[in-house]
């Protein structure tokens, strides 16, 4: 339980200051599967192909994910030491 606890906080830390995992293999993403280009880049919430689309609802629906994960995240911390 307090593992848990320590790598969900290290992993809410991460989401706030939108640090990857690949930032520290030095790439840009791991491309560990050869699969076409996403539209959004996930890690961003930014369009990839086209930048004229940044008020789209992919992009709104892309932020609002990221929010809920990382509201998940504190959730989970609370009740880990409590």
């Amino acid at each position: 339980s307090l593992f848990a606890a320590i790598s969900g906080m290290i992993l809410l830390i991460m989401d706030i200051f939108n640090i990857a995992i690949s930032h520290f293999f030095k790439m840009e993403n791991l491309n560990l599967l050869k699969s076409p280009k996403p539209y959004i880049d996930i890690h961003t919430c930014q369009p990839e192909s086209k930048p004229s689309e940044k008020n789209s609802l992919s992009i709104k629906y892309c932020d609002s994910i990221r929010s809920v994960f990382l509201s998940i995240f504190a959730v989970m911390l609370i009740f880990a030491f409590f």
